[in-house]
């Protein structure tokens, strides 16, 4: 079973776990506070496809993509190179709080 750690204090966070939840039972979400202290310190996404594990955007990639189907474009954005998608995922996570207020 594959384990999206999501930061469950967060809307944009839980949206995306929600959204995955509702489209497939073969991803666990899974509270962000259930990892070793060093992936949470990371303060991003965290995904795990059996021994692998992913952070940030290529976990946001691999776990959308997991979804199969038409989620499966995601994999175009892989286009752009890492730095740029880290970049993004790093500006969108470390203000997400601000962006994503509490309903």
């Amino acid at each position: 079973m594959n384990k999206a750690y999501i930061d469950q204090e967060c809307v944009m966070c839980t949206t995306y776990g929600n959204f995955l939840k509702k489209r497939t039972s073969e991803i666990t979400i899974k509270n962000q506070n259930d990892l070793p202290d060093e992936d949470i310190k990371r303060d991003e996404i965290v995904y795990e496809r059996g021994s692998d594990k992913f952070y940030g955007a290529e976990a946001f990639i691999q776990s959308t993509n997991d979804l199969g189907g038409i989620y499966r474009s995601v994999l175009i954005i892989k286009v752009f190179p890492k730095i740029f998608l880290d970049s993004v995922y790093r500006f969108i996570a470390t203000n997400r709080h601000k962006i994503f207020k509490k309903k």
